[in-house]
């Protein structure tokens, strides 16, 4: 009986282990999946904040790239007469094949002036753009005083002096032939 009595007590200790280690398994496998998603959840943070990141920094490079640049020397017709000073105003079509040369001469000619000279301004005006659709006309009314009455036909080389136009120049041959005179 007393073999029989410590098979019993050893059974009841093997199951009381056995039930011991059922919930320790039990809790540490509860402990390691509640690791794997904390786990999971930290690397789905990770890389959000990675993705945001490159994304950010992608737009600050390309925003380094670009450069702000503010045109001083493109005006519309309507401010021709509000600028200070004495200058040019180079107006035409955007594929006028001249203009670029023009262009070229009147820079050139602003840069090469130095200080003892009369300072003179150089703006380009496109007569493309729809502010300046209205000032087009099939003939050309320049020397007006009324600004809401100036009309060009084409290509136009003016001088303004203090707020007057008072020289202008029509037509590709005839503003060369100014603009080369210059130097």
């Amino acid at each position: 009986m007393k073999q029989v009595k410590k098979i019993e007590e050893k059974q009841k200790n093997n199951a009381k282990k056995s039930k011991i280690k059922k919930v320790k398994t039990t809790e540490t496998n509860e402990i390691v999946k509640l690791f794997q998603i904390l786990f999971v959840v930290i690397l789905i943070f990770v890389f959000f904040v990675l993705i945001t990141y490159l994304i950010n920094n992608k737009d600050k490079n390309e925003e380094e790239k670009k450069e702000t640049e503010i045109q001083y020397s493109e005006i519309m017709v309507g401010s021709i007469w509000s600028q200070k000073g004495n200058y040019y105003v180079l107006l035409g079509n955007s594929d006028d094949e001249y203009l670029p040369t023009i262009d070229i001469y009147i820079s050139n000619y602003i840069k090469s002036l130095t200080e003892e000279d009369e300072e003179i301004g150089y703006y380009v005006s496109n007569l493309d753009t729809i502010f300046n659709k209205g000032y087009i006309s099939e003939e050309s009314n320049i020397f007006t005083d009324n600004h809401s009455e100036v009309r060009f036909k084409g290509l136009t080389l003016i001088f303004v002096k203090e707020g007057k136009i008072v020289e202008a120049y029509e037509g590709s041959d005839e503003i060369l032939n100014y603009v080369k005179g210059l130097e």
